[in-house]
């Protein structure tokens, strides 16, 4: 998709990070995160991030994709509205326009971060085998946004990881 977009980065809350920028309507999460990282304090650990436009996630198929099913949406609605039927094929055929003059506010919220670390390793043996047999055992150290309300732990399927 060509074109540009104004968009503005905010939080959960609502609350502005940056300024206003114009940037092309296929960006990727991936693009949205490396500028959001740039927007953020030096000094803050980066964590991932999930993009929304109106609550719907924007993936791979960039913010267009986004635009685009609203646009279609709005199409359905419109053709409803008129008791018109609406047939696939239509709904298909609408045309992409990047929206003018308008900014598009995109909502980011953290992603939990997952961490994996062995806890131990053991090598031996076996009867009946060439080589020695590996084995692992790990840790999954869950990191959320609410801390697992502060607790020192989490439960996750009766074991709790600490």
């Amino acid at each position: 998709s060509e074109g540009r977009v104004m968009c503005q980065l905010v939080d959960e809350n609502g609350e502005p990070t940056g300024t206003q920028v114009l940037i092309p309507v296929g960006a990727t999460a991936k693009q949205l995160d490396d500028l959001l990282t740039a927007m953020m304090p030096e000094d803050e650990e980066p964590v991932p991030y999930a993009f929304f436009v109106d609550g719907q996630m924007i993936k791979e198929d960039g913010v267009a994709a986004v635009l685009h099913a609203q646009q279609r949406d709005a199409f359905i609605t419109k053709q409803t509205a008129e008791g018109r039927r609406v047939r696939p094929m239509d709904v298909e055929a609408v045309p992409f326009v990047v929206p003018e003059e308008t900014v598009i506010q995109i909502v980011f919220k953290p992603q939990a971060n997952f961490k994996v670390r062995p806890l131990t390793r053991c090598s031996t043996t076996l009867d009946g085998h060439s080589e020695a047999v590996l084995i692992c055992s790990f840790s999954c150290l869950l990191y959320t946004s609410d801390a697992a309300d502060e607790e020192d732990s989490v439960d996750l399927g009766g074991r709790r990881i600490f």
